[in-house]
């Protein structure tokens, strides 16, 4: 799809994918905004949904937690706090800066402050449900009397008789406002089994002029068990192999640049293209993204999320190195002589060099 013959056009009707700018936040006001996307926004999405929340200085994520999944975060901008209550009395406070990542627990209370009181900070939650459920600390606590919470915290009732989020009104997510500055621990840099620094580890992957691929996931962070996450990016002279996940599902976040993307739907459907450009969402499919933004190639950022913690893939590339060439003639519907020569490969690239002028957008 193009403008006038050359700038290529997002197909806003594809199934596989939201535009960030178009979506409305669930919750906004003085303190920051989030913004969801679960089946809801994008009916597609299995197993996964996405969070991204904008926390403005001194705000704080109110405490909550996940009751029907875990989930991982990517700060995107600024440098948080983040402060965990698990099962077993597990209590956790660490910090978390831009690049780097941290997990919570199914059911374990957590709340993710900004550390700053000059800029913001944004982060995506991607929970391992497509439509999580959650409660937050002071609606909760809103369920009970002035005694019960007194009992509990041994206190006299008269404590919690100013308490207000007393409502009749459904539970939102909901952002607050800190007084004073952060309280960080001295030891709250120190290594942590629920943090993670992907942007900061030796891609496996890694192609030079060409991309690389930072993985997030159980071999290299422990902790995971159903969940994971790739930081991928592609130069402008390279190009995500056309693959598939086995057993997996996959949602991916545009965090920088303008690709295409060629998707075979889970239903055989003949492949279409659409374009993405950041911030965008993407959903599961038979993919290959590219870096084209007409006129300026530039290189893109992609956030891969997937429902295992060792995601399964299956490249198109190593196909020329296990099939006959008369397999592959016949499956192409050419004659065996007319095949080029496919390169061999024990282990498959999963980002190629592009050397080919990239196709119209159709």
């Amino acid at each position: 799809m193009t403008t006038n013959g050359a700038t290529p056009v997002q197909d806003r009707s594809s199934k596989h994918k939201i535009n960030l700018r178009d979506s409305r936040p669930v919750f906004s006001n003085a303190n920051g905004s989030i913004q969801e996307f679960t089946t809801n926004e994008l009916p597609m999405l299995k197993n996964l949904s996405l969070q991204k929340i904008e926390l403005n200085p001194d705000c704080i994520l109110e405490p909550k937690w996940f009751v029907n999944c875990n989930a991982i975060a990517y700060v995107l901008t600024g440098n948080t706090l983040v402060r965990t209550l698990d099962s077993a009395s597990d209590m956790s406070t660490f910090t978390v800066s831009e690049g780097q990542m941290f997990h919570v627990h199914s059911g374990a209370l957590f709340t993710v402050e900004n550390t700053s009181s000059t800029t913001a900070a944004t982060f995506l939650i991607c929970a391992r449900h497509e439509h999580p459920k959650e409660f937050t600390l002071s609606r909760s606590a809103a369920a009970f009397t002035d005694a019960v919470l007194a009992n509990t915290f041994v206190r006299r009732r008269s404590v919690f008789a100013k308490y207000s989020p007393r409502s009749t009104t459904p539970p939102n997510p909901t952002i607050i406002k800190r007084s004073g500055p952060a309280e960080v621990p001295t030891n709250a840099k120190w290594p942590h089994p629920n943090r993670f620094d992907v942007e900061d580890m030796q891609a496996p992957t890694f192609a030079a002029g060409v991309g690389s691929a930072k993985k997030a996931r159980a071999q290299y962070w422990k902790i995971l068990t159903n969940i994971a996450m790739y930081s991928l990016r592609i130069e402008d002279k390279g190009m995500r192999e056309p693959h598939w996940h086995p057993d997996t599902v996959e949602m991916g976040y545009i965090k920088e640049g303008h690709a295409r993307m060629s998707i075979m739907d889970r239903m055989g459907h003949y492949p279409h293209q659409i374009e993405v450009i950041q911030p965008g969402l993407n959903g599961e499919g038979f993919v290959h993204p590219q870096s084209v933004k007409a006129g300026e190639e530039i290189p893109i950022h992609f956030l891969i999320f997937f429902d295992q913690p060792m995601p399964k893939d299956v490249g198109f590339r190593q196909a020329g190195t296990v099939m006959s060439r008369r397999v592959l003639a016949a499956a192409f519907g050419m004659k065996e002589a007319e095949l080029p020569e496919f390169p061999y490969d024990n282990e498959d690239p999963l980002i190629v060099l592009k050397k080919n002028v990239a196709d119209p957008v159709v």
